[in-house]
């Protein structure tokens, strides 16, 4: 008898990804549920005991700790037939973790806040310290972290990444989830929603090599420790009160990132080789003063041409004109513009005899028809 006749055939890729995708949506529908219980519970003991402010907080996010803890435990336990340690959890050998996870969000924050102030984007209006305010808002932002980061970073992209999706994949699929998963904070955006689905990719960098979630919680922890209740943003468009800086924006955009905090923001990198052209280097030079689109398009037009309106020609300068200059005439020619439209208004069909000469001297200079349809 043939040997293989008794081996067990592997699942294929297709079943293996949607039992997987099963595994995530039971996941999260049975966090949300165990969630919902107990912040029912730790609202009714909330009301009982009297207890607000951020010590309400921290009560209310050690429910969706213990949401989060207790899905991933049960599904683990008699789905997976795996122990909880599988969620990255262990301690051991991962203090250097812990360490760069924190440096990382002092680093990105320093430099951060850093730009903002001396760029003039954000004012500090008052500094309040409060320990007993910081070591909750501490405690609070530990919470947050452990949860998240036992979610979507222990348990879908665990699960992703052991299912046998790409690496890169498995990050993509489970920052994209995390970054959705925001989509009902106050003021959330697009620009909201690729700063989280970046910040996701951040904190699952290391998780997809260690399969240890101690670098993403410590990372997790302080930049929003550090947003929040030390610097005064809102974090993830959530105001906390009792903050160390009190903060003015001079006007809120996407630099500061307005009203969903430091995450709402959003910046240009511009990276090149050291050898730079004459003219290089001066489209650098404007990106670099202004952030106003229209200057940024002026000086474009100054370097590249207008090109040929009346054909395909992309760039440089195929209008035979005589005097004028597209881009340093251009109030004069919207000043013609507006001339000639008046004329086209007033005499639609070429028949007064004042406009004669003018239209003649149009019939020479186009003889042929133009098909503008033609013109991409």
């Amino acid at each position: 008898m043939n040997e293989d006749t008794n081996a067990v055939k592997e699942p294929s890729k297709l079943v293996t990804y949607l039992v997987v995708a099963a595994k995530i949506i039971v996941y999260i529908l049975l966090m949300l549920g165990l969630t919902g219980i107990l912040a029912a519970i730790c609202m009714k003991l909330l009301s009982f005991f009297k207890i607000s402010g951020i010590l309400e907080e921290v009560v209310m996010q050690s429910s969706f700790l213990a949401g989060s803890f207790l899905a991933a435990w049960l599904l683990l336990k008699n789905w997976d037939h795996l122990p909880i340690a599988d969620l990255g959890l262990s301690l051991k050998g991962r203090a250097k973790d812990i360490f760069w996870g924190t440096f990382v969000a002092l680093v990105i924050y320093a430099v951060g806040f850093g730009i903002l102030y001396a760029i003039g984007e954000v004012e500090i209006a008052a500094v309040h310290f409060s320990a007993y305010d910081l070591l909750l808002s501490w405690i609070l932002m530990l919470l947050v972290a452990f949860t998240e980061e036992i979610a979507f970073r222990g348990f879908v992209l665990g699960h992703l990444l052991t299912a046998g999706v790409n690496r890169f994949v498995a990050l993509f699929l489970s920052s994209a989830l995390f970054s959705l998963m925001h989509i009902f904070n106050p003021n959330f955006s697009l620009i909201a929603f690729l700063n989280i689905l970046l910040a996701g990719i951040l904190l699952g960098s290391t998780y997809i090599y260690t399969r240890n979630l101690w670098f993403p919680i410590a990372l997790h922890l302080f930049w929003n420790w550090l947003q929040g209740p030390i610097l005064g943003f809102e974090v993830s468009g959530g105001r906390l009160g009792g903050t160390l800086l009190s903060l003015e924006l001079p006007e809120e955009n996407i630099i500061n990132g307005g009203t969903f905090g430091f995450e709402g923001q959003s910046y240009c990198i511009l990276v090149t080789n050291y050898k730079l052209s004459e003219e290089t280097r001066k489209r650098i030079d404007i990106m670099c003063d202004t952030n106003d689109g229209f200057r940024i398009a002026e000086a474009d037009l100054k370097f590249r041409g207008p090109g040929d309106l009346e054909g395909t020609q992309q760039s440089g300068m195929a209008f035979d004109l005589k005097i004028a200059n597209i881009a340093r005439d251009g109030q004069i020619v919207q000043l013609a513009r507006t001339e000639a439209q008046t004329i086209i208004d007033a005499d639609p069909h070429c028949n007064l005899p004042q406009n004669a000469l003018l239209w003649n001297r149009l019939k020479e200079m186009k003889k042929t028809h133009i098909n503008w349809a033609a013109i991409s």
